[in-house]
């Protein structure tokens, strides 16, 4: 078994390069740093570095004690380490250019760069392309038909077209955005609001994101709670008529949709909720990407074959129909806007990208594809429903077909991938509430710190994960609370001793760098982990973030109303404010940032405005 000594003994003069660079880049958010030839699973762009060496694993006997099902292995031309720490699994790789050798050329330090990913891969175009699409089409394709009967034929086609495009470019602006900063250390939405406006900007961006997210989710509730039991009753019954007396428990235990909505949101959607993580969702994407190409193929079948001709209803004139704009037209704003926003997901899709192809021109082309599909499918949707039922066509689009099996089927069907999708926008509205716990606990001085200021990484979603390689630490033996103890500096969990005299001069040359006490962690987080609650209060925070949802969608008069306030207040804000905030800040002013503006900020005021005033009437 190789010790600790042997280890560093066998670091070369690029390695001790790299972590004084890396330690550098820690006090000088400013300077550029290349990308390691090491690089984490966590998928942080920019070339920033990651923290390698949990402090709370590495003991004295030897690499085997990192964790338990850690391995070393040592090969002629490579050594690699694999080993797991609070929560997250690393795997680096040292390629050496030549292993006789002290000191490494430049040739050689850039192979080691252009070398080092070798057990990840990105997404291809058309990946990133589908991963987009999956985020944009969703509950507003429900609510399309509804919207165009109150604001005319025209006018909405229009809207589809025109929101598709803006947010087309406002994605662009963001991606572009972050691009160029990330040598800062920009990597997300929220690290741009901070670069741009601090602590505030990055508020901004997590209060809005958690917004919308959560007013997603109740209307993910609210096309269950419509959809489900009429569906299910339709399909078992043949019975069109909700407002027929049942023949059976089961059928009248079906029309009681509020009763419905709450069981199936304690029995499936709590469950999955409760997962800390979402790779076992991640499956269902493609079915729910199906589930909608499929409900665009019906609707079109059911408006050509217009079985029993009961399906297909008369309209008005030409004029009326097409050309005639109305005055409800700003109350529907917010479903034409909530059609596309898709920013919240836009940085996990770039950084989805393969390394090879991962710039802004690559980024345009994924994002022109994704827009345009969706946009082609709002079209099909909307055209149809509208042309099937014109000014009759109500909010949810199956709320005005006969008892048609594809129909029910459909319904069901859509009513599941809600309930599969639910947890995954949920995730980060749950994040987002410990995200926001854990600036407060920073800020009113609930741990041990340095002169009594928050720790650092409180203040930055992603700056645990931008930890140098080595640091000098004060307190790196943590008790069961998760508290430092003070031992005398070590280097990530080692002391002088523990390091030896394999690497002459390195310990010698981070001790003269500034000391970082650890900051006491949140007893309500579990030891060694960022952002996961204990048990308690996961299941706490859950529970309630999922009852105040529930009730929400069960008061909701109709899914237009929520589709509409929620694209109003918070899309056009997350989809068109801020990212053109964050550009008049870091750019300066430009014609595409005050178009982009404008919109956002006139949908914004004037869309929530008529979107509340329609709600308050519709609850009267």
């Amino acid at each position: 078994m190789m010790k600790l000594s042997d280890f560093f003994q066998k670091q070369n003069e690029q390695e001790k390069k790299l972590y004084q660079e890396a330690r550098a880049a820690a006090t000088d958010p400013n300077q550029p740093l290349r990308r390691p030839p090491w690089t984490s699973s966590v998928g942080l762009g920019g070339g920033v570095a990651m923290d390698l060496v949990p402090s709370r694993n590495i003991t004295d006997s030897g690499i085997s004690a990192l964790t338990n099902d850690s391995s070393y292995c040592s090969e002629e031309d490579e050594e690699s380490v694999d080993k797991a720490g609070g929560g997250k699994r690393w795997c680096f790789t040292r390629r050496s250019g030549n292993s006789n050798s002290a000191e490494g050329t430049a040739d050689e330090f850039d192979d080691l760069e252009e070398t080092a990913p070798t057990t990840t891969t990105g997404s291809s175009i058309l990946g990133a392309t589908f991963n987009l699409t999956n985020g944009i089409v969703g509950a507003g394709v429900i609510g399309l038909g509804g919207a165009m009967a109150v604001s005319g034929g025209l006018i909405s086609i229009v809207y589809i077209i025109f929101f598709a495009i803006l947010t087309k470019l406002s994605l662009d602006l963001l991606i572009d955005l972050t691009i160029r900063n990330s040598s800062n250390g920009v990597g997300s939405y929220e690290e741009l609001g901070k670069a741009a406006y601090g602590t505030f900007g990055r508020l901004m961006v997590l209060t809005t994101k958690f917004l919308y997210s959560f007013g997603g989710l109740v209307a993910f509730v609210v096309i269950v709670r419509e959809n489900f039991g009429s569906g299910l009753r339709r399909l078992i019954y043949h019975d069109d008529d909700s407002s027929s007396s049942p023949t059976s428990g089961f059928e009248s235990f079906l029309q009681k949709d509020d009763i419905l909505v709450v069981l199936l949101a304690s029995f499936i959607i709590l469950p999955l909720s409760l997962l800390r993580d979402m790779t076992p969702l991640a499956k269902f994407s493609i079915f729910s990407v199906l589930t909608f190409v499929g409900i665009v193929m019906i609707i079109v079948v059911i408006y050509f074959m217009n079985p029993g001709d009961e399906v297909r209803l008369d309209g008005g004139t030409v004029g009326e129909n097409w050309f005639k704009i109305k005055t409800d037209m700003f109350e529907s704003l917010g479903t034409f806007v909530l059609l596309y926003v898709c920013q919240n997901y836009a940085h996990l899709t770039y950084e989805s990208l393969d390394p090879k192809i991962r710039n802004i021109k690559t980024w345009k082309k994924v994002s022109t594809y994704s827009l345009s599909l969706a946009g082609v499918i709002s079209l099909v949707v909307g055209i149809f429903v509208y042309i099937t039922f014109w000014q009759k066509a109500k909010d949810n689009i199956f709320e005005m077909y006969p008892a048609l099996p594809a129909i029910d089927i459909s319904k069901i069907l859509l009513c599941v991938t809600m309930l599969l999708t639910f947890p995954l926008p949920f995730f980060t509205c749950r994040e987002i509430v410990v995200l926001v716990a854990l600036d407060c606990f920073s800020v009113c001085g609930g741990g041990r710190n340095n002169g009594g200021r928050g720790s650092a990484n409180m203040d930055n979603m992603s700056q645990q994960l931008r930890a140098p390689l080595l640091t000098l630490e004060e307190g790196n033996e943590w008790d069961e609370n998760g508290v430092g103890i003070d031992e005398g500096p070590k280097i990530k969990g080692l002391s002088k001793e523990e390091v030896g005299s394999g690497a002459p001069g390195m310990f010698e040359d981070i001790l003269a760098q500034p000391s970082v006490v650890h900051q006491q962690q949140p007893a309500w987080l579990i030891p060694g982990e960022g952002r996961q609650l204990t048990t308690t209060y996961h299941v706490v925070v859950t529970v309630s973030l999922l009852s105040v949802i529930t009730t929400l969608a069960i008061l909701a008069p109709s899914l237009g109303d929520v589709l509409d306030l929620v694209g109003c207040a918070t899309g056009s804000v997350i989809g068109f404010v801020l990212p053109a905030l964050f550009s008049f800040k870091l750019d300066g002013y430009s014609h595409l940032a005050l178009l982009i503006f404008m919109v956002g900020a006139v949908v914004g005021v004037v869309g929530t405005v008529f979107s509340l005033r329609k709600l308050i009437q519709d609850m009267a």
